[in-house]
């Protein structure tokens, strides 16, 4: 059943190594490794946490410019291209389409953390920078928030008229994702009823993805509880299974 759902998966990574995409992302990332070497004199002191920090970051801010670049085109250039008919001519189901498309950027940018993920930690070793296993902790969030990400851009793309439109809203929404919760607190201190409302509506629509931000913990050495690990990941599952069953019914619906 799975089986073409893997093939489009297949097709979307192979793309992404003959546009270049993924070693470009991978160069992109040790560039701006080597650049940081210029900022240790610069830094004194804060230079290493500067490091992890670029480290931990670096992923995420290379998986974003590939799902909005990339991921936000996945359906519509499809559609665009008329390649649609060919899937549709074949016993190729829409939601195996879906999900081929979305496991198949997934696999590029878990391949680039990774790629990225051992360079740094060869980087770490070079400088003699500590780094503990709260780090691959942060990595594994990191690619679970890419994912999240992913599939909000998909339920956007199952709808949206073009692909800076779903870029637009999916960005909005990972913004949103990072800072809801931060409004929605400001608005209890401050007593203001109506954005109190609104930060309570994104609050609960909107992923919050300032669960999977733990740089603070990694840099600190700060202990993260399996309870909240399992909390955290259980949540990002039931929301990328929630916006791909959107997603799923309403590119059903939708004529070609």
């Amino acid at each position: 059943m799975m089986r073409n759902s893997y093939y489009i998966a297949k097709v979307v990574y192979l793309e992404s190594l003959k546009n270049f995409t993924l070693i470009s992302m991978v160069i992109f990332g040790t560039a701006i490794f080597i650049a940081s070497l210029f900022l240790n004199n610069v830094m004194l002191g804060e230079y290493n946490k500067l490091v992890v920090d670029i480290a931990l970051s670096l992923p995420v801010l290379i998986g974003l410019i590939i799902i909005i670049f990339t991921g936000t085109r996945l359906v519509y250039d499809e559609i665009e291209k008329k390649t649609i008919y060919l899937y549709a001519s074949k016993p190729i189901k829409r939601w195996e389409f879906m999900l081929g498309k979305f496991f198949g950027l997934s696999a590029v940018f878990i391949v680039i953390t990774i790629i990225l993920s051992i360079i740094a930690f060869i980087f770490m070793k070079f400088l003699h920078i500590n780094y503990n296993i709260q780090y691959l902790l942060s990595l594994l969030f990191s690619i679970v928030e890419l994912m999240i990400v992913l599939s909000v851009t998909m339920f956007f793309s199952s709808f949206s008229a073009t692909p800076i439109l779903t870029g637009v809203f999916s960005f909005g929404a990972y913004f949103a994702g990072h800072f809801a919760m931060d409004v929605y607190e400001y608005s209890v201190m401050t007593g203001n009823q109506i954005l109190k409302i609104l930060s309570r509506i994104a609050y609960y629509l909107l992923p919050n993805l300032s669960f999977y931000n733990i740089q603070k913990e990694v840099t600190h050495g700060i202990n993260i509880s399996s309870n909240q690990i399992v909390y955290v990941l259980s949540y990002g599952i039931l929301y990328m299974i929630i916006m791909l069953i959107l997603s799923v019914i309403i590119f059903e619906r939708k004529e070609f």
